[in-house]
């Protein structure tokens, strides 16, 4: 069973008004906000056990690159 665990994370863009060109994005996972909300492949929200589950599931996995964007 796959289900999606969200955060909510701050994005500082750096842009260079001249050109409209995006220099660099930082995300500021040291300001990381969550998690807020666990849901499944239908996108409802989960609750009880299984939702306690995942919360300890997710916090000792190893996390793989991010992946910006769908």
């Amino acid at each position: 069973m796959v289900v999606y665990v969200t955060y909510r994370v701050p994005v500082e863009v750096e842009l260079e008004i001249e050109t409209g060109e995006i220099i660099n994005v930082h995300i500021m996972d040291e300001k990381l906000e969550g998690p807020i909300g666990v849901f499944n492949y239908e996108l409802l929200p989960i609750g009880g056990r299984l939702k306690e589950e995942v919360l300890k599931l997710v916090e000792v996995a190893e996390w793989p690159g991010w992946t910006f964007g769908y």
